[in-house]
C-alpha cells in the first residue's frame, strides 16, 4: 500500500499552507534538537475521536531525558508554534525508552489538507 501524500494548494487554502508550513518547521525543529548519533523519523495517519491527524515521531538513539528535560526553550517555542497554528487540537509527547534515547511526538489535525 503506497502511502497517503499531502497536498494543498497554498493560494486557494492558505490557512492550510501556513498549517503544512508549521507541521514541517516544528518536526524539524525537533531534529535539529535531537543529541544522538541516530535519528527516525516515522509520521502515522491517525484517527481521532474528533477528527483525523497525522503523529509524527522523532526517534533517537542518545541519552534520553532527564527530570530537568522538557522545560527549554526549544521546546517551549514548539508547543507555542503547535498552539499558534492548532490551537488546542496539536499536542507533543516526549517519552525517554528505559533502553534509552527519546521518542518526540508531535500530533496535528488534518483538516484543510487533501491526501493524495
Amino acid at each position: 500500500m503506497a502511502p497517503d501524500v499531502v497536498s494543498i494548494d497554498g493560494a486557494a487554502n492558505p490557512v492550510a499552507a501556513r498549517r503544512l508550513w508549521c507541521a514541517r518547521v516544528t518536526a524539524c525543529k525537533l531534529v535539529d534538537r535531537s543529541v544522538a548519533g541516530r535519528i527516525c523519523i516515522e509520521a502515522e495517519r491517525i484517527v481521532r475521536t474528533t477528527d483525523i491527524a497525522v503523529a509524527v515521531r522523532v526517534i533517537d538513539d542518545g541519552v534520553g531525558l532527564s527530570r530537568a528535560s522538557g522545560h527549554g526553550l526549544g521546546l517551549r517555542n514548539v508547543r507555542e508554534q503547535l498552539a499558534l497554528c492548532y490551537g488546542n487540537r496539536a499536542a507533543l509527547s516526549l517519552v525517554s525508552p528505559p533502553e534509552g534515547g527519546t521518542i518526540a511526538c508531535i500530533q496535528i489535525p488534518l483538516d484543510g489538507f487533501e491526501l493524495i
